[in-house]
């Protein structure tokens, strides 16, 4: 009977193994902009007083996420505290991928206070949660220009429950950053 189970098992792993490994690989390559790419922005983002982010969401610029479980990108700028206090443009220019990563965020931490049945006066069990729930799915780009050395990276992601989904797929950002940005696939 073991030796059965084990012949089985045997089986299964030869049968399945190849057909992970392919998916495993093109999906890799589905979610991967190289660096060195070559990003162009096609349209000046405005960045407004006090920010240092534009971000593009459902075919427009705004200061910060409208539609939460949206996908979303966004131009980072450092900008010094002396030039907060007025706008500022990021204009049309290729900007080159010098790095890449994907980084799973938390934007709150979720709290539960629990009461517990107790003689002495008011006792609460605090649980703080760190896994499970949404998290902001982000890929992160760092990008340089020689015209426009405060950008410094671009970001999309999705804000979503990991074990529901992954992070955006390169065409999902393409989608995203639609009539704003372009870059090649598969560099």
């Amino acid at each position: 009977m073991q030796s059965t189970i084990a012949i089985l098992f045997y089986v299964l792993a030869l049968v399945v193994s190849p057909t992970f490994a392919a998916k495993s690989h093109s999906r890799a390559s589905a979610f991967k902009i190289s660096p060195g790419t070559v990003i162009t922005l096609s349209k000046p983002l405005s960045v407004s007083p006090g920010k240092s982010r534009i971000f593009i969401q459902d075919g427009k610029t705004m200061d910060r996420i409208k539609q939460t479980y949206a996908p979303y990108c966004y131009f980072a700028m450092r900008r010094p505290r002396s030039e907060m206090s007025s706008p500022t443009m990021i204009s049309p220019d290729t900007f080159t991928v010098t790095k890449q990563y994907r980084r799973n965020e938390m934007s709150a931490q979720r709290e539960f206070n629990l009461a517990m049945h107790s003689t002495t006066p008011s006792h609460f069990l605090h649980l703080a949660s760190r896994e499970g729930g949404p998290l902001n799915l982000n890929y992160s780009l760092k990008i340089t220009s020689t015209s426009q050395p405060k950008v410094s990276a671009l970001v999309c992601g999705i804000y979503s429950d990991p074990q529901d989904r992954g992070g955006l797929s390169v065409a999902e950002i393409q989608s995203v950053l639609e009539g704003f940005v372009s870059f090649p696939i598969g560099q």
